[in-house]
């Protein structure tokens, strides 16, 4: 999945080159922006990740960069709470 194709270059079982990895990955694709006035968007990791398959970027609020890192980092083990 994306979470190990991000992490493959790193040294195995270095979590925290790992966080870093995603992070890095995340920071290159995510644009932050406002959710509209009165109005709490959500979007899944899975509709976030397409959206940065389909276009090579994807916008979003801090509750959608939170979860996609968060599941991102679930993915290869690094445990996440918030």
């Amino acid at each position: 999945g994306t979470a190990r194709e991000i992490v493959a270059s790193v040294p195995p079982r270095d979590q925290a080159a790992q966080a870093l990895a995603i992070r890095a990955w995340l920071a290159a694709r995510f644009h932050y922006v406002n959710d509209p006035t009165a109005v709490e968007l959500l979007a899944t990791p899975a509709v976030l990740l397409e959206a940065i398959r389909r276009d090579g970027k994807v916008l979003g609020d801090c509750d959608d960069a939170a979860t996609l890192a968060a599941a991102l980092c679930s993915a290869v083990g690094i445990r996440c709470e918030f």
